[in-house]
């Protein structure tokens, strides 16, 4: 068994990775990020082009599960601005359809910036639990 550590990204050391697969013919790719569209995905990526005929097995990738990345609901801003609109004469329903005075988009930008304040950190307290319970199992 061999532990390859990548210590950057960018570059990326392609010839450590693929020297070590090349010597055990295995390759378990271990990221505590997101499952999906991650550093581990390129790894596998390159094992996959560079050294597949070496690999007596697949790829394994070791991540967390999957924790959906809540979406954020429509600020109260915007539904204040739709409130304000005259939908009889068919008006845009978007603040960013119409001109906003610079109180109106300032707290507009507020209340979106304080929903993705929220979302975010909600997911990070999922990841980390998921994480904890990935932590566990090792």
């Amino acid at each position: 068994m061999e532990i390859v550590d990548p210590r950057t990204l960018r570059p990326l050391d392609e010839q450590t990775i693929v020297r070590s697969v090349r010597k055990t013919h295995r390759a378990v790719v271990v990221d505590s990020g997101l499952g999906f569209v991650g550093l581990h995905s390129e790894i596998a990526s390159v094992i996959a082009e560079q050294a597949f005929d070496d690999l007596d097995a697949p790829v394994e990738r070791a991540v967390p599960a999957d924790a959906p990345t809540p979406h954020a609901k429509k600020p109260r801003a915007l539904e204040d601005a739709d409130a304000r609109q005259d939908r009889g004469r068919g008006a845009p329903r978007l603040p960013c359809e119409r001109e906003l005075s610079g109180c109106e988009l300032h707290q507009f930008l507020d209340e979106c910036l304080r929903d993705v304040r929220a979302d975010a950190q909600r997911t990070v307290r999922q990841r980390a639990a998921v994480s904890q319970d990935w932590l566990e199992l090792i």
